[in-house]
């Protein structure tokens, strides 16, 4: 890959970029992969490689130190590299190309010159800069782009429990404490799933939205939007949202919500959902700053987003989940282990196999552990090749042989009704998550009817206002109801309570 810098003065106006020469920059996606905290941009490098552009392509974005050392395999190949690979692997530092660019070197702001690189914008802000940039030339606009972590939390908290009472007091006034709980909880879990995909829409539909390279007003929305943090992903004080700029957009889902729910309903799933932005925001946080304990789902979280930044940044838009990944088929990938990725870390912790390692006399010692008592990584023993009379292995508790040995005959069972097509992880968890969704609309309808027939509403028509009805209440309207319905009973005599909801036509 050449690189040359230009730049060019126009109206006191600087313009300037990187060029990449015979890449068509505006289709081109970075190939990243980092080595001793240096980040490599092999795109262009990736059809020459001895070993193949798939091995590369397979290593985006991951530490690529014990694979060019030879000491960790990839796709069953282990291979020293030379001195004159890594010479080589020199001319594609991305620091080094970055140390001329006209942007990144300015000390004044440069955010409203941004709009300038045109065609090369796309490429430029996904080669990450591991520092930080004005944006302005005033210190007090400046420091207002910058937000401390904490900050969202402190902010926003509060008014979660803030709603959360006004909307428990609300439904109280109708209903016991109990059932008022179990309404709010109700709502407030919808509004925190709501936001899950409101998180993910906002970031693959409007954070990924690719501006048009003819116009930079444009390229400038999409920078304060969302490229400013694809260039600077480790820039911890511009990570979490403002509370200011925040404060005008939840304003005015304070305008619909209000103006669609009712007032109980409204904070509750308000509050759920402003939760929701919370937890997206301190996740987010902690997966670019945080140190995730290995194999943790955290650690999974931090893997998965950090392929989204540096391995393929058009897929895993998920941040505090991968539900709607998995239903828009936006899958990123997980931690790469012996070179094959991981899609989920629970299944990988959850393996079915027993395992195993060599002592002293080269005998098999069987263990649960992925290491042994010297630190090295255990073998995998298959259940269906192992036995308790197994010559090689060492004396272990009775019960527990007994439970493997009726753990490897449920297994045999099992695979003898394997079908002759079996589909892969990626296609049982979509099947899954397709049964989980018509299981959960039905379970919320069901739980909607039976809310109906348990609280229902009415309106004073003096004051206007609405309230549920006791359960007293609501007992004789329904027996009411039940009296016009059927024939039989219409020469009952319905109860006096029934006359004042205008049950007569």
């Amino acid at each position: 890959m050449t690189a040359g810098l230009w730049i060019q003065i126009h109206d006191g106006q600087i313009r300037g970029g990187v060029e990449y020469m015979g890449l068509g920059a505006e289709e081109k996606k970075p190939l990243l992969v980092q080595l001793n905290g240096q980040y490599y941009d092999i795109a262009d490098f990736a059809t020459k490689h001895p070993g193949g552009a798939k091995v590369l392509n397979r290593l985006a974005g991951e530490e690529i130190g014990e694979y060019i050392r030879g000491e960790k395999r990839i796709m069953g190949v282990r291979h020293e590299h030379s001195e004159a690979a890594y010479n080589m692997l020199e001319r594609y530092n991305v620091n080094a190309i970055q140390k001329g660019d006209p942007l990144i070197e300015s000390k004044g702001g440069m955010l409203f010159k941004v709009g300038s690189l045109g065609a090369e914008y796309w490429h430029w802000i996904h080669q990450p800069y591991d520092g930080t940039l004005r944006l302005f030339d005033s210190d007090l606009l400046e420091s207002m782009t910058r937000t401390n972590w904490w900050v969202v939390p402190a902010v926003w908290i509060p008014a979660v429990m803030l709603f959360s009472v006004f909307s428990v007091l609300s439904f109280s006034a109708s209903t016991d404490v109990y059932n008022s709980v179990l309404l709010w909880s109700a709502w407030f879990v919808i509004g925190v799933l709501t936001w899950t995909l409101t998180e993910y829409s906002l970031h693959r539909w409007v954070f990924h939205w690719k501006p048009s390279p003819d116009s930079p007003n444009q390229i400038l929305l999409h920078f304060m939007l969302h490229g400013l943090h694809h260039k600077t992903p480790m820039d911890g004080d511009r990570l979490v949202f403002p509370p200011v700029p925040a404060a005008l957009i939840v304003s005015v889902f304070y305008i619909v919500y209000s103006n669609t729910f009712q007032w109980p309903v409204f904070c509750a799933f308000g509050a759920g959902k402003l939760f929701g932005y919370v937890m997206y925001d301190m996740v987010h946080y902690y997966l670019h700053h945080g140190c995730p304990r290995p194999h943790s789902n955290m650690h999974f979280r931090k893997v998965y987003h950090h392929n989204h930044h540096f391995k393929n940044f058009d897929v895993g838009f998920g941040i505090s989940t991968s539900l709607w990944d998995y239903v828009f088929h936006t899958l990123g990938m997980g931690p790469l282990l012996n070179g094959q990725f991981l899609q989920n870390t629970v299944s990988h912790q959850r393996t079915m196999f027993l395992r195993y390692f060599l002592d002293e006399s080269n005998q098999r010692v069987y263990t649960l552990k992925r290491t042994g008592p010297s630190g090295q990584e255990t073998l995998t023993a298959h259940p269906a090749r192992f036995s308790p009379e197994d010559k090689n292995s060492k004396p272990r508790p009775s019960a527990k042989m007994i439970v493997w040995e009726w753990r490897r005959i449920l297994r045999q069972k099992l695979r003898s009704f394997t079908p002759n097509k079996p589909i892969n992880y990626q296609q049982v968890s979509r099947r899954r998550i397709i049964v989980s969704f018509v299981l959960f609309f039905v379970g919320w309808k069901a739980f909607g009817y039976t809310l109906n027939d348990m609280f229902l509403w009415t309106v004073d028509e003096q004051t206007m206002q609405g309230r549920f009805l006791t359960p007293q209440e609501g007992k004789d309207r329904r027996e009411a109801l039940e009296r016009q319905r059927d024939p039989k009973l219409r020469s009952i005599t319905p109860p006096i309570v029934a006359s004042k909801y205008d049950l007569d036509d």
